[in-house]
């Protein structure tokens, strides 16, 4: 990892390269993170030592099968959880906006 330049941030965006399994197997495909890049264990994740100013903002990338641990790693560097912002894709998204589930 690149060190953090010795200054102090009100807007921290992270996106931490989460490990987690992936539900769809397939030799063609691959859609699991790690088949693409490294990914790092949340226990990992809490080494890092943040660099935020007091009241700092985080907006941090996490994917729902990581939501949980995404509030505990906040919670962890004392980062208070505050919002889900999400957004729906793909044949999912469309079939439930068809029969106005959402």
């Amino acid at each position: 990892m690149i060190p953090f330049p010795n200054k102090k941030y009100k807007i921290i965006y992270a996106d931490p390269p989460w490990k987690y399994g992936c539900w769809y197997k397939s030799e063609k495909i691959k859609r699991n993170a790690a088949d693409h890049y490294k990914v790092t264990p949340t226990s990992e994740l809490k080494q890092y030592k943040i660099p935020s100013a007091e009241n700092s903002v985080c907006l941090m990338w996490v994917t729902f099968p990581c939501l949980k641990e995404g509030i505990e790693l906040l919670a962890y560097l004392l980062i208070v959880y505050g919002a889900v912002l999400s957004h729906l894709h793909g044949y999912g998204a469309q079939a439930a906006l068809q029969e106005r589930r959402l």
